[in-house]
């Protein structure tokens, strides 16, 4: 539910000019670009060195418990951003944007991945 709450959630914060960082189409996509290429860089690393160094269930409760704490962190990029062009976007939000999207998806698939094995694991 988390997770689609925050995909559903975050375009429209970016979208917001009164909430949010009144952004257009094309730099909310250049902002989930930007996730997607640091977390395909970072999703099996942390997904396979964290399962191999807490086991499946626990892996499974650090990507539940991960990923709302780190969606809290989004509305700091308002502060990021103060001073920039309306409708632009600076640097380090992008970037701060990036990594925290990124962060999320990575926890949450490593949430999907473990249940995954585990449930395989079930099977015999």
């Amino acid at each position: 539910f988390g997770s689609t709450a925050i995909d559903e959630a975050f375009p429209l914060f970016c979208l917001s000019t009164g909430a949010g960082l009144g952004l257009s189409e094309s730099k909310i996509g250049l902002i989930l670009t930007g996730s997607g290429l640091v977390y395909v860089a970072s999703q099996y690393v942390l997904s396979a060195s964290v399962m191999e160094h807490y086991g499946i269930y626990t892996s499974m409760k650090i990507g539940c418990l991960f990923s709302i704490p780190l969606a809290v962190l989004i509305p700091f990029s308002i502060h990021l951003n103060s001073g920039a062009k309306e409708g632009n976007i600076k640097t380090a939000t992008f970037v701060f944007l990036s990594i925290i999207m990124a962060s999320i998806r990575a926890v949450e698939s490593l949430f999907f991945a473990s249940i995954t094995v585990a449930t395989n694991r079930t099977v015999k």
